[in-house]
C-alpha cells in the first residue's frame, strides 16, 4: 500500500526529472526511408535533421487532483485498518483479561477444597459439603463468584 501511495509523487519526481535533463532530439529519414531519433544531427549533410521537443508538459490540475484524492483515499484506508486491528487487539487482551481473572476465581475455589477440606467426595463420586461450617459458605461463595466471572469471560 505504501507503494500504491508514493507512486504518483514519484512519477511526477521523474518527469521533473527528465524535464531539467532532456536535451534536443533530432528526427530524421535515412535514403532507405527508415525513421531515425539521435541526441546529434546526422554525420551526413543530405539528411534534414529536425528537432523534437520532448518536454513533458506540466500536469493539469485535475490530475494533480486526483493524485491528491487517491493518496487521500489510500491513508484513510490504511489509518481505518490500523484503527480496526488496535481494537482487535484490545478486545483480545480484554477477553485474555476475563480469562485470567476466571481461572484465578476457579483456582481459589479449588484451594478452598484443598486447604480447607470443606468439600469431599462420597463414595460414588459425589461432592459432599460438611454441614454448617463458615468455611463452606465462603466456598460457596467462592464457587458463585467463580461461576459468574467464567460465564463473562466465555460470553465475550
Amino acid at each position: 500500500m505504501i507503494r500504491t501511495a508514493l507512486l504518483p509523487s514519484v512519477c511526477a519526481g521523474l518527469l521533473l526529472l527528465a524535464s531539467v535533463q532532456a536535451d534536443t532530439v533530432y528526427r530524421w529519414v535515412d535514403a532507405q526511408g527508415h525513421v531515425h531519433y539521435s541526441q546529434t544531427p546526422p554525420a551526413n549533410s543530405k539528411a534534414k535533421a529536425k528537432a523534437v521537443d520532448i518536454t513533458p508538459p506540466p500536469p493539469d490540475q485535475t490530475s494533480l487532483d486526483q493524485t491528491q484524492d487517491m493518496e487521500q483515499a489510500v491513508t484513510d484506508r490504511q489509518q481505518a485498518q490500523q484503527a480496526l486491528a488496535a481494537k482487535a487487539k484490545q478486545e483480545a487482551d480484554k477477553k485474555a483479561q476475563k480469562q485470567k481473572a476466571c481461572e484465578a476465581a476457579r483456582q481459589r475455589v479449588q484451594r478452598y477444597d484443598e486447604v480447607n477440606r470443606v468439600a469431599h467426595k462420597d463414595k460414588d463420586g459425589n461432592v459432599v459439603y460438611s454441614s454448617g461450617d463458615d468455611l463452606v459458605k465462603l466456598r460457596q461463595q467462592a464457587q458463585e463468584q467463580a461461576d459468574k466471572i467464567c460465564a463473562a469471560a466465555d460470553s465475550g
